[in-house]
């Protein structure tokens, strides 16, 4: 492994940043999903893909705050509670 570059598993402040960057991710894609799954009272036909679209969102939104728990703690070990 190159000098510059650590592994987030070794490295609590390289898992934070990436964590962070994974979670502004899943925040975008989140608000994505949001704003396709529309107005409920759309066509019955697409009733299925809205259904896929609102699990999709629902796991995306477990992952945050699973993501948002592990920046927390990683936070609190490294001494940033504060950010």
């Amino acid at each position: 492994m190159a000098a510059d570059q650590s592994d987030p598993v070794d490295d609590p402040v390289a898992e934070l940043q990436l964590l962070e960057r994974e979670l502004a991710e899943l925040r975008q894609e989140a608000d994505e999903l949001r704003s396709e799954i529309g107005d409920p009272n759309e066509d019955p036909a697409e009733l299925e893909d809205r259904a896929n679209l609102i699990t999709s969102l629902e796991t995306h939104e477990a992952l945050i705050e699973s993501f948002e728990a592990r920046l927390e703690s990683l936070r609190r070990r490294l001494g940033n509670g504060q950010q």
